[in-house]
């Protein structure tokens, strides 16, 4: 089966809470959200957000990690459309070109494109950022992260 040529997303504004983000992503049954800030485009994933706000209800984006896009981005209303296929990336780094909040380069991989590309979980492991299915606050991560579960309502 071919790869999409693109992922959309979500648009969200910056000063908006971290729940408004998480609503979102429910709502488009994704598992991040886009804002423009600066000039750049900033992803926020489920993972980070679902933790924040178990840790602290109230947690706004700006207390949220994000994680700085070096992609084609097009924004199209309340959504946003990431372009996956890079011309200039090589066969052997395919995925997109991202930098971390420290400016650090990575890629998106196949498996964070396929994890962004459904909806978000309702727990995470804070460790490795994982979705727990059926997880509780407090609980084990499956992969083997003691009492390293992070929980919020589905409501």
């Amino acid at each position: 089966m071919a790869k999409p040529a693109s992922l959309t997303l979500p648009l969200i504004e910056p000063a908006e809470s971290a729940r408004d983000a998480l609503k979102l992503m429910r709502k488009f049954k994704r598992s991040g959200v886009l804002t423009l800030r600066g000039g750049h485009w900033w992803l926020y994933d489920a993972a980070r957000i679902v933790i924040a706000l178990s840790e602290n209800p109230g947690a706004s984006l700006g207390e949220v990690r994000a994680t700085k896009l070096d992609a084609a981005v097009s924004p199209m209303g309340h959504v946003a459309s990431i372009a996956m296929n890079r011309p200039q990336a090589s066969s052997r780094r395919r995925g997109l070109a991202v930098r971390g909040t420290m400016g650090a380069a990575r890629r998106l991989t196949a498996t964070m494109l396929e994890t962004l590309a459904a909806g978000p979980y309702d727990c995470y492991c804070v460790k490795d950022k994982k979705p727990v299915p059926g997880g509780r606050t407090g609980g084990d991560c499956p992969y083997g992260h003691r009492q390293s579960v992070n929980c919020v309502s589905s409501r």
